[in-house]
């Protein structure tokens, strides 16, 4: 990602924060960022689209910032499991309120295919963080590892719930201590009995993700390509170089044929 298209991301990830999916506007983001409000629509096809570009790029950022930290030699592993959670920890009442409020500010049909998108994104974070457990709590069961990185999710979910309703802030190291103390307790007592996530659910999720992605394609293909004739009929009206209404006529045609290929 180039450093000017990033700049903007993150600048918009504040201004949301700050005031709220549904009280921010583009032409906010614009006078934020110093551009024009057009220049930031030919980054970003809509509002949604930018949306769904600071939700990516806040996830990935935290997926790299924890892999290094898994690279990185630790006092323990123990210690490298709760620098991890820490990671994760920063910035999560703020993101996971600001997924929830975008999610619900979509008509039905678009959040459900923005929700599958986003739950590729979860099932990313799951699986890094059963390895993690794996290896803080020298495990060999990818199963009971699945379980407490579902628990784990669970508690933030929970206190990021409670700490953004209620603007409170809590002692890091006591509630860390708590995150590892109860996924010890889980550990000892669900050690040896049957698990519920299985690896015939777990294969199942993952494939379920994957199909979705699949079925995605032709929408998020057809967003770019709108975008793109969009561009090109822009460019025809300032310039009326026939090259563009050439460009208009190509991504016409390919937008055509995802349509016909969807009714079959």
């Amino acid at each position: 990602m180039d450093q000017k298209k990033e700049h903007i991301i993150e600048a918009g990830r504040d201004i949301f924060e700050r005031k709220g999916y549904y009280n921010t506007s583009m032409q906010d983001v614009a006078e934020a960022c110093n551009i024009s409000k057009a220049t930031l629509y030919k980054l970003f096809r809509s509002k949604e689209d930018f949306s769904m570009a600071i939700i990516c790029y806040m996830i990935e950022q935290m997926l790299c910032s924890i892999q290094q930290l898994m690279d990185t030699p630790q006092t323990s592993p123990l210690e490298m499991l709760k620098n991890c959670i820490s990671e994760r920890m920063t910035g999560f009442s703020a993101r996971t309120h600001f997924i929830n409020e975008f999610l619900s500010a979509q008509p039905f049909q678009q959040r459900e295919k923005y929700l599958s998108y986003i739950n590729k994104l979860s099932l990313d974070i799951f699986l890094l963080f059963q390895q993690i457990i794996m290896r803080a709590f020298d495990m060999d069961d990818e199963n009971l590892a699945g379980e407490l990185a579902m628990s784990l999710s669970g508690l933030l979910r929970e206190t990021a719930s409670i700490t953004w309703r209620c603007q409170i802030s809590l002692d890091r190291d006591v509630f860390m201590d708590y995150i590892i103390d109860s996924l010890q307790a889980t550990l000892m007592i669900r050690k040896g009995k049957p698990v519920f996530l299985t690896p015939d659910v777990l294969n199942h999720f993952k494939t379920s993700c994957t199909d979705d992605m699949e079925k995605l394609k032709p929408f998020f293909m057809k967003k770019t390509l709108t975008h793109s004739l969009r561009d090109a009929l822009d460019n025809y009206e300032k310039t009326e170089q026939v090259s563009c209404l050439n460009e208009a006529e190509e991504l016409l045609k390919k937008l055509k044929a995802i349509e016909q290929k969807g009714t079959r």
